[in-house]
Order: structure tokens, then sequence, then C-alpha cells
């Protein structure tokens, strides 16, 4: 056995991020965590007689060197009643890393050991504290990008997925009874009802949360915008905006965006992966080549690509050949930047008479930021597409291992449906139907072995 599933062990871990900030977070959980921190605390008799939830005010001591290390607030939590359903002490100390440093290595010193990642959440489950789906959802609330996405995860927290896993196996389990009271009693088939019709709303059931994993890749997948254009038409300035931060470089020398910079933004729900990309350009140097090259690269495979022109300058003959050979794309939008500058009608002219949905072509300034509301609303309406329509209180699958013992359970229903239809004997139905039970049971934690929490919980984050 792993020391990952030692209960009796005392554990110390940040659970905020190791970087300067007003307040830190140090929890630790054990048997005789209490007892233990005490020994570095100002009052050590306040702490041992304690009940628990409560706060406790003092100082982290360094006896060795007769000195006070920070002071702090403690949250002191007695068996059952924690998070972990053990002895627990949390220390909100400032967010100095010196500090940090130095209170974890008392922790250490005073014989607790560094949690293994996730170990926490592991304890709360083995403790019953939370079933699998929980635990599960506490990672995706950590780690969710956009708001719809923490959403769910909060409304699984809650417990609906337990829920509604619970009541497709309770259906089983009813139809499970009825066999059994066939087989153990011998009655005949017209002195007893089966319940077939459970199997089929629970085969609907199954198939609503698997369909609901691919919804969710979809949420958390997001979509590919791609940034184009010949090199100084305002395509960074154009990625800053979106990001409401400057994370390009503005500059008006040609050229400063030699590879694509990439980051992330939230619109209308929808989670964006944005790329701003090197200026499609004759390079003169192989560095800048495979830039561009991985530019078209980008620009192939793109959700939706946003092709940006300088409409106060002249047309490159990058810009005649891309407008040329894409201006039919219905995935491209050609944007006009620049119109708070002095209009080269004869570009828009061109582009307009070139561009064969002319609602695909949309005039901006990133300066003043005229028609940037048009722009978003151009965007949203292209990728209407993948908008998904799902209420805060659906249930959506988003663990792969959650959809793997679904698909798992539903080929079994299937396989249990056909015996059925084929009159086999009713201890094979027994049999199937136990199977499903224990396939359901993986799903939230009741079945489990070792191997199988070990992978899962070391993906958690450090103190969680």
């Amino acid at each position: 056995m792993s020391k990952f599933f030692e209960r009796d062990d005392d554990i110390v871990a940040l659970a905020t991020p190791f970087l300067s900030s007003a307040l830190c977070v140090i929890r630790s959980s054990g048997a005789s965590s209490i007892s233990k921190f005490s020994k570095i605390f100002s009052n050590p008799s306040a702490l041992n007689s304690a009940s628990g939830n409560t706060i406790h005010y003092g100082y982290i001591l360094d006896n060795e060197n007769d000195c006070k290390v920070d002071e702090v607030v403690v949250c002191l939590y007695r068996a059952p009643k924690s998070f972990t359903g053990q002895d627990a002490v949390e220390v909100m100390a400032h967010g100095s890393v010196i500090g940090i440093k130095k209170i974890i290595d008392l922790f250490l010193k005073s014989g607790f050991r560094m949690a293994e990642p996730g170990e926490f959440t592991l304890r709360a489950f083995l403790a019953k504290k939370i079933d699998l789906t929980k635990a599960e959802a506490i990672h995706e609330i950590i780690f969710a990008k956009t708001n719809k996405t923490y959403s769910l995860a909060v409304n699984k927290l809650s417990g609906a997925l337990f829920v509604k896993i619970d009541t497709i196996k309770k259906c089983i389990l009813n139809f499970l009874s009825a066999v059994s009271v066939y087989l153990d009693y011998e009655v005949d088939d017209h002195e007893i009802s089966i319940p077939f019709n459970l199997i089929l709303s629970s085969k609907a059931e199954l198939k609503k949360l698997i369909n609901s994993y691919k919804v969710y890749e979809k949420i958390d997948r997001g979509v590919t915008l791609v940034l184009a254009g010949s090199v100084n038409a305002g395509k960074s300035s154009l990625f800053n905006l979106f990001l409401k931060k400057d994370r390009s470089i503005v500059s008006s020398y040609p050229g400063t965006t030699r590879d694509y910079i990439e980051a992330s933004f939230e619109l209308d729900g929808i989670l964006f992966n944005l790329f701003d990309t090197a200026g499609l350009r004759d390079a003169n140097n192989f560095v800048e080549r495979l830039g561009i090259e991985k530019s078209n690269s980008l620009i192939k495979e793109a959700s939706l690509v946003i092709y940006v022109i300088d409409v106060s300058s002249n047309l490159t003959r990058d810009d005649f050949s891309f407008i040329d050979s894409n201006k039919s794309n219905s995935k491209i939008l050609f944007v006009l930047n620049k119109i708070d500058l002095k209009i080269n009608k004869s570009i828009e002219e061109f582009v307009r008479s070139k561009v064969l949905n002319s609602s695909n072509l949309i005039m901006i300034s990133t300066k003043n930021l005229e028609g940037i509301d048009i722009l978003y609303d151009k965007i949203k309406a292209l990728i209407s597409y993948e908008r998904v329509e799902i209420g805060l209180d659906d249930i959506i699958i988003s663990s792969s291992r959650q959809m793997q013992l679904l698909e798992k359970a539903y080929a079994l229903i299937l396989d249990l449906l056909s015996k059925i239809d084929r009159q086999v004997s009713y201890d094979m139905l027994a049999f199937d139907a136990y199977e499903i039970i224990n396939c359901l049971g993986e799903i939230t934690g009741e079945v489990s072995s070792e191997d199988v929490l070990d992978n899962m919980f070391k993906n958690f984050c450090l103190g969680k």
C-alpha cells in the first residue's frame, strides 16, 4: 500500500499558490495534527482544550531559535466534523514566500509529512464525506475555463450527478430484486411482475449522460479564432482588445510578431482559443519563414479567421492573394482596420467587390473602438453552431473516467436487453444486472480499487 493511503499519517500542504500575497492558507490533517501543531503555536493549551470549528489567534514559534515566525489565525476542526473527517488545523498566515517555507518546515519538524496531490480530498472520500463524483467536481471547479463549466461543476458538487447515478442504479436494483425473488422462491412468471421497463428507462438515462460528454468536450475545447493579415495591419491591437489587456507587442514597425501568440478569452459563454499570427509577407530569414508557415497552418485549422487589412495603406501582394483565394470562405471575416485614419477608398471598393458575402466585411478602428461591437456580434453569429444551450441545473459528464464506466454500463444494458428478448435464463439476467450495478457503483466510488483511486487523486493539485 502506498503512503497515499496511509491515513494514520499527519499531513500538511500549502492550499494557496506559492506566491507573494496578502494571505496564505496552510492546511493539515491527521489524528495527531492538533497536538503536533500546538508545539509550534504560541498558546498550545488553548488549542488542545478547544472544541472543533473554532478560530484562534496567535504566533507560529520557532522554538529552536527562540523567535516568532509569523502572526497567524488558526482554524481548528475536530473529527468527524471536518473536510477529511479527521482532526485538522488550517493556518492563515501572511503570504510571504519566505514565511511559508519557514512555517511548513516547522510543521515537518513537528512530525507532519508533506501531503500528496489530492490527498486531502482522498481522505474526505475514504471518510465518506464525499463520493467520487463530488471529488471530481472539486477538481473541475478549480480548473474551470469558463463561467459555464464552473457552474456545471458546482451543480455536481451539490450532488446532482450522484443522485442521477443512484436513481439509475436503484432501477436496476429493483429489477434484480424481482428476478431474485423469482429465482429464490421458484414462482411462476405469472405470479410475479418483472419490471423490464426499468431496464429501458435506465438505458435512455445512460444514453443522455453519454451524449452530455460530447457537449462538455465542445464547451471545454472552445473555438479556435485566428488573427491573420499582412504586417502592421493591427492584428496585435485587436488581439489585446479581445483579451482586454496587453499580451501582444504593438509597434509601428512591420513584423513585430515573428511567431504566433496564444491566449484564451470568453465571449458570451463561449471559450475562444485566440492566436495572433505572424504577418503574412515574403520573409527574409529562416526563423520568420517558419513563423509564417505556422500562421498558414493555423489558418487552415481554425474554426474562424479574422483577416485584418490596413485600410489606410495599400494592399500587399499577400493581401491580394489571400482575398482572391478566400472570397467565398464563410469562416473568414475580412476586417478593414484603422478607419480612424484617412481611408484608402480603392481598398474598400476592391475588397467589397471580391468578398461574396458582404456581411463578412467589417470596418473597425482598434484605436477608437469604432465597429468593435459589430465585430463581436458577427463573431457570435458565425460560431452559433458551436453554442450549446444547457441550463445550469443540467447534469453534464466531464470526466473520461466517468464516461468510460457509463459506456461500459450502457453496453451491459444492451446485452441484458438482448438476453431478455432471447428469453435466456433468469440467473443470467441477474448476473448482468449485478454487473451493471457494480459498474455504476464505480462511478460514485461505492465500488473502487486502490489503483483507480491512486491514479485519480494524484491528478489533483497539491493541498487539495
